[in-house]
């Protein structure tokens, strides 16, 4: 968080999430205030993150530290509504004992609900990432996912765009429900994309094109691993209830098991996606 707000030059807002207090079963009068007991509570908390924060960054960045009850993902992506957030980060590292792929499930969690970019830390970035692998099916949510983390590369990066195109023929090209095309020239469609990303990137950005075949997290995964990337970038689709639960299969399946920073994006506004 602090590498990516120094650079774009953000604000940044911690947000810790607690259980929500719990009910009194005795009479009031005996028992002490319970919005007392939050306030206390939450001030020793916050008082807690500032002094962890103080430690791990070795100064007082004087970011603002805020305390919420209740489910976790939910008050976070909440947060960051309210907010109008840019980004939110999120430790997706695996707790002891826990297995890798469980390890992705609060930021899952997070996507699903935001409306904005979620990038899953499973190691800090001590620099801006260099190798960035990208997820694109020409949507308006993979454009915005790559534009997101050019947003944030080093300045001479280099961006892998990974396509896996869609194993059935139509008899012309057509735009599926979440606006992504099917059918068309790939050559051209990487062409249009480097057009809506190159403004985003810095100057000495440097754009690789792969088409691979089998499953779009599978080619995503080994291509990563063949490049040592420092950042997965990956769109989310559905404009439905349903498919906005599951958030979309590859980027459950990268959010489970990559290895290093994972980007996933929503759709853009409506009238962005034009």
């Amino acid at each position: 968080a602090h590498l990516i707000a120094t650079r774009l030059g953000l604000e940044v807002e911690v947000v810790s999430v607690t259980p929500a207090e719990p009910g009194y079963p005795s009479p009031m009068d005996i028992m002490p205030d319970p919005h007392s007991s939050v306030f206390v509570t939450d001030t020793a908390h916050e008082l807690s993150i500032g002094s962890a924060l103080r430690e791990t960054l070795l100064t007082d960045q004087g970011w603002r530290i805020s305390v919420r009850h209740g489910p976790p993902a939910r008050e976070v992506a909440r947060a960051a509504h309210e907010l109008d957030a840019t980004m939110i980060i999120v430790n997706a590292t695996s707790p002891a004992g826990m297995l890798r792929t469980m390890s992705g499930i609060f930021a899952t969690e997070v996507a699903r609900r935001s409306t904005c970019p979620v990038v899953a830390v499973t190691a800090p970035l001590t620099t801006p990432p260099r190798s960035i692998v990208a997820a694109v099916d020409f949507s308006p949510a993979s454009i915005r996912a790559v534009q997101a983390a050019i947003l944030v590369a080093d300045e001479r990066a280099e961006v892998t765009l990974v396509h896996v195109p869609v194993p059935l023929r139509f008899a012309r090209p057509h735009v599926d429900h979440t606006g992504a095309p099917i059918g068309g020239d790939t050559t051209s469609l990487f062409n249009r994309l480097e057009e809506e990303i190159r403004p985003y990137g810095p100057e000495g950005l440097t754009v690789q094109r792969v088409v691979a075949d089998g499953s779009p997290s599978s080619a995503i995964l080994e291509e990563a691993r063949m490049r040592s990337a420092d950042m997965i970038v990956a769109g989310t689709h559905g404009p439905n209830r349903l498919e906005r639960l599951f958030v979309g299969s590859t980027a459950v399946s990268l959010l489970h098991l990559s290895p290093c920073a994972t980007l996933i994006s929503p759709a853009p506004p409506p009238a962005e996606r034009v």
